[in-house]
């Protein structure tokens, strides 16, 4: 299929724009060279841009979905669909997202619509999604739930990768279902950011996590599910939403310490100890000592 590119970016794995390409001054409303070293997702409609962050993180994939519709804000048109598709960029981690105006020949699936995991987020990416949806006019909550069942573990056996990939599919689907356009982010294994409605209690969330995980056999104990939640209010400003996410996320940030270091020798290896002297080694030392320390002394007062 050989397809007329209305505008194309190059962007690294957070959604920064590197290099944008054709006519963003008509289509955007600003010339490309200005957005070069901004984010992407302010110019993606809300609904879209955590399902976008999605996309991208699984971009390196080998079997990575490379197509889709995107929809963006506009300047003549409003919100408008996109038919999107990605290709590699000049490292592992850069993708050129090329953009055209979809036709009926340029069938594609929404974004809504894939099946990748929530990739993990700084919290200046988080602080970003939050502000951007938090333009609207509607009481927002933010709560971060923690999942034990798919936390990482601290000792034993390796986890069961097919256990926790069903889970996390099941997980990531009723969170996904309940946040506000979409937002959610993994800031640790098995710890999500869910941005929601105020309305949209978190124990209703949780129970439909519950009875999800329920549905593949896993009880409420393997599961392991908690959560808190902060009020954010109608159009939090960023200090607002910053203090939020510091008061909400700060018990799932376990203080960094340095490992400890193992000294062993490896099996098999044995260091001789050196031979230890009689005690009569020492009197005699300690002995010549006082002689030669009283001595100098005399010959000082002789003086």
């Amino acid at each position: 299929m050989t397809l007329t590119w209305d505008i194309s970016f190059l962007l690294d794995i957070q959604g920064k724009i590197e290099e944008a390409r054709g006519n963003c001054l008509e289509i955007l409303g600003e010339p490309a060279r200005a957005m070069v070293g901004r984010s992407f997702l302010p110019f993606i409609t809300g609904a879209d841009r955590a399902h976008f962050r999605r996309f991208l993180g699984q971009l390196g994939n080998a079997n990575a979905v490379r197509r889709a519709l995107l929809h963006l804000r506009t300047s003549l048109r409003g919100d408008s669909p996109f038919f999107m598709e990605a290709q590699g960029g000049w490292s592992p981690a850069r993708f050129w997202i090329l953009l055209a105006v979809p036709s009926d020949q340029t069938g594609a699936n929404p974004l809504a619509a894939l099946e990748a995991p929530i990739p993990a987020t700084s919290d200046d990416d988080l602080l970003m999604l939050i502000e951007l949806t938090a333009e609207q006019a509607a009481p927002l909550d933010l709560t971060v739930f923690a999942v034990g069942g798919l936390a990482t573990p601290t000792g034993g056996d390796a986890p069961d990768t097919s256990f926790s990939g069903e889970l996390r599919r099941q997980v990531e689907k009723s969170l996904l279902t309940n946040a506000y356009d979409g937002v959610v982010s993994q800031s640790a294994p098995g710890i999500y950011n869910v941005l929601h409605d105020a309305e949209t209690s978190p124990e209703k969330i949780a129970g439909e996590v519950e009875a999800g995980a329920r549905e593949i056999g896993i009880s409420e104990a393997l599961l392991g599910l908690t959560h808190r939640t902060v009020k954010l209010g109608i159009r939090p400003d960023r200090e607002r939403i910053k203090a939020a996410m510091a008061a909400v996320m700060a018990p799932t940030k376990a203080p960094v310490s340095a490992p400890i270091q193992d000294r062993s020798l490896p099996p098999g290896i044995v260091v001789a100890e050196p031979a230890a002297r009689p005690r009569w080694v020492y009197l005699v030392l300690g002995a010549v000592g006082l002689f030669v320390l009283g001595a100098a002394a005399a010959v000082l007062l002789a003086r």
